[in-house]
């Protein structure tokens, strides 16, 4: 069984898009959709209208860590497509940059940077544009 809670959202969602959020079919995976851009040689630019951090259980996990238990992050972006990440570098860089700007539009451009910790590997953040 899979569950999802919402932990924190930028505004008041309707019943649709609680249900748009929560279902892990309507969203693209921010690293799958970033490395079209990485393979091409120019920049990720999102220009977010929302976000909202869920609290999933799901007993049937396919990830590779195996927990059944883990935190996504879903960016909402002025085109009407959800990104989904489980970066906490990229939710920690996003909520600074949302909550700075207060309500102010921006774009962030999603930054891919080599991991120190782990050789071959990279982790998600994101700087404003």
């Amino acid at each position: 069984m899979r569950t999802v809670k919402f932990v924190e959202t930028s505004r008041e969602f309707s019943k649709r898009e609680q249900l748009k959020f929560t279902d892990g079919n309507a969203s693209i995976k921010l690293d799958e959709a970033m490395q079209q851009y990485v393979d091409g040689g120019s920049d990720f630019i999102i220009q977010p209208v929302g976000y909202a951090l869920l609290d999933i259980h799901n007993d049937e996990v396919k990830r590779e860590d195996g927990k059944k238990d883990y935190k996504a992050f879903i960016v909402e972006a002025k085109d009407g497509k959800l990104y989904s990440t489980g970066s906490k570098t990229f939710m920690e860089a996003f909520l600074n940059i949302w909550h700075t700007m207060d309500g102010e539009p921006f774009e962030v451009r999603v930054v891919r940077k080599d991991s120190s910790n782990y050789k071959g590997k990279y982790f998600l953040t994101c700087t404003i544009f």
